[in-house]
Parts: structure tokens; C-alpha cells; sequence
């Protein structure tokens, strides 16, 4: 094997004895002072100039420790047969290392404790009603009674304070609440979901904690035959309570998102991205629409 040889180095005291390795497989007993450690990686080291072998040398880890038996200056590859046979380069694990190693791993593991958060209140008198009506047209298969939903945000200031290494907040931050619904025709549906759904209450010693209503969600559970299949509508409070409410547009072949997927979801897209689709592919699709009900309005 081939030894590209850096030529002639310092053995004095006032040089550094590191372990160096050439890519050649090698082994190599001294680095003169003024080459520098490559930047780029903290395993390598550049030559200085007129001393370069071509390829960079490798510097050992300092989890492996070098045994050789004695300092040797590489001068060429018959020079190092010649002087002290072939150059063997052992490793051993520097126990300090593993003992550090099995020490933080134990420890972490007595530090993880289970979490344990208190559990959220429903309001049992809710008084912020807000009407919903929920209409689905041109299904290709009947339309089931589906199950509505309003997700609640708790304030983040009464939430306790982060202290892991992590960073996150685990505790929980949403909670939702299942409200009654009513069919009122074959395709359309209302109900009253209440704004104050979550009760104000001291759960983390921090003052009361209040709530804000972010989405009304709904889930329909189609049938086609023996097969079963999900289609799901959201719509934000905000867009409610403005009269503008939102739809959702559902497949009509009403297959699976993901193949094998159980319980099965349709696909589904958001009203900005049906607007995008060409007039030809909207055919595809049919609407879920979720918005405020007037009282008087004919439905």
C-alpha cells in the first residue's frame, strides 16, 4: 500500500504529539505546529505549505485511544518497512467516555416523569348560543346525520410555565365539545352550539382560565354498499358569526385518501382551492356548506 509522505517533521518537545492518520490506512506519530485544523470539519487537518501529501489527514476522535510502540518520522513507505515493519493501528474505547455516555442516558431516564394535567370542564349552563345550519347538496349517495363539534382555544397566560428542555407547552391547549344535532330535510341539518361551551375555572393555580371558540367541525359517515367512508367540514367561528361561513368540498367517487386507511376519509378541498380547479374538474366535487342560521329564515 502506497504512503504519500509529508516530509520531514519536528520531533521536539515544543511540538504537539497527536495521533494521525492518512487515508492511506497509516499511521502517522507528529503534526508540526503550524498546520491548522480544517475548519470545515473538526476531524481534519490541513499541511502547511510545501508539506501538503495531496490528501488531507484524518485526526483521531478522542473517544479511541492510539497504541503504537514508538514515535515514528514518515519519510516514505520503504522507509517505514525498513525501520519498524508494518505499522498497526489499535482502538480502544476511552471508558470515561462510556461511563459519561451510560450516566446521562440513566439519568434522563429518572428524569422523565409522567404528566399529568387537570381535567377541563364543560359549562353546564351555557348562555352564548350560536345557530348553525349545515347543508350538503348533490351527494352521490344519502346523506347521514353527522356529528358537530366546536373546538374551544384556552388562554395560553393561565397555562403553566414551560420548564423542560424541550421547550413545548404540553399541557393540553384545545378541548372539544359534541353538540345535539336535528335533520330538517335529506340534505340539510341545524343545530346550537354555545360560544361559552367551556367553564372559567382555576386548573393550573394561575387565575381563571378563559376560553375562545376557534372552529365548528362536522364528520359525515357515508355508506357505499358494505364499505364505509368519513368526510369532514370545518368552518371558523369568526367566518360563522360574519355570515360568510365556509364550505367544504368532498370527492363524489368517495375514495380514500390513503389506501388501507380505517377508519376511511374521503378527500377534500377547501373552498380557495376548488376556485382553482378548471370548471371541468369542479363536477367532481360536492359542497358542504356550514353558517349561521337566522331565525325566520326558510330552510
Amino acid at each position: 500500500m502506497n504512503v504519500t509522505s509529508p516530509g520531514p517533521v519536528s520531533r521536539s518537545r515544543k511540538d504537539r504529539d497527536y495521533g494521525i492518520v492518512h487515508p492511506a490506512g497509516r499511521t502517522l506519530s507528529h503534526l508540526p505546529r503550524n498546520a491548522k485544523r480544517d475548519t470545515a470539519s473538526h476531524d481534519r487537518i490541513q499541511c502547511p505549505t510545501g508539506q501538503r501529501s495531496g490528501q488531507p489527514y484524518l485526526l483521531l476522535h478522542a473517544s479511541t485511544t492510539m497504541l503504537r510502540s514508538s514515535p515514528v518520522q514518515a519519510r516514505s513507505p520503504h522507509h517505514l518497512n525498513q525501520r519498524h515493519g508494518p505499522i498497526m493501528l489499535k482502538f480502544i474505547p476511552a471508558l470515561p467516555h462510556v461511563a459519561l455516555i451510560t450516566l446521562i442516558t440513566l439519568a434522563s431516564a429518572g428524569c422523565q416523569k409522567e404528566r399529568s394535567y387537570p381535567v377541563y370542564r364543560e359549562n353546564p349552563a351555557p348562555k352564548d348560543a350560536l345557530p348553525i345550519v349545515i347543508r350538503v347538496n348533490d351527494a352521490p349517495v344519502d346523506v347521514p346525520i353527522p356529528k358537530v363539534f366546536v373546538s374551544y382555544e384556552i388562554d395560553p397566560l393561565c397555562l403553566p410555565p414551560i420548564n423542560n428542555y424541550e421547550g413545548v407547552q404540553y399541557a393540553p391547549q384545545q378541548q372539544s365539545v359534541e353538540f345535539p344535532v336535528q335533520r330538517i330535510s335529506e340534505t340539510e341539518f341545524t343545530t346550537t352550539v354555545f360560544k361559552d361551551g367551556m367553564a372559567v375555572a382555576d386548573y393550573y393555580g394561575r387565575g381563571p382560565c378563559t376560553w375562545s371558540p376557534s372552529l365548528v367541525k362536522t364528520s359525515f359517515t357515508f355508506a357505499i354498499e358494505e364499505r364505509r367512508i368519513n368526510a369532514a367540514a370545518s368552518a371558523p367561528v369568526r367566518k360563522i358569526e360574519g355570515d360568510r361561513g365556509s364550505t367544504t368540498y368532498v370527492e363524489k367517487v368517495l375514495t380514500p385518501r390513503i389506501a388501507g386507511q380505517n377508519p376511511e376519509w374521503a378527500w377534500t378541498l377547501s373552498q380557495t382551492m376548488f376556485e382553482k380547479l378548471p370548471p371541468t374538474d369542479r363536477q367532481s366535487y360536492f359542497p358542504i356548506d356550514i353558517s349561521q342560521r337566522i331565525e325566520g329564515e326558510a330552510l
